[in-house]
């Protein structure tokens, strides 16, 4: 059994993702249990993405990339207060 650090907030619809508060910064599990952290993307305003840029994380679900914003993990956070075991 894997145990993960209070800290992390898992992230609801993206599983074996999570997020820590303190800096901001998102983790993916892997195999072995280790924690890889994610680099957080931005990309400057241009025509494809309608001239608003992009500033957010890239998730995979279902084999999906998916772009997400730091406002709507804020909203996806499942709020636990003990350590989570993952197995």
């Amino acid at each position: 059994m894997i145990t993960l650090p209070s800290e992390l907030k898992a992230i609801r619809g993206f599983p074996g993702y999570f997020f820590r508060e303190s800096d901001k910064q998102v983790f993916s599990i892997k195999i072995g249990g280790v924690l890889k952290p994610l680099k957080h993307k931005t990309s400057p305003p241009l025509a494809w993405n309608r001239f608003q840029g992009f500033s957010g994380w890239e998730l995979s679900k279902d084999g999906i990339r998916r772009n997400i914003s730091d406002n709507v993990i804020a909203k996806l956070l499942i709020q636990e207060d003990h350590q989570v075991p993952y197995a």
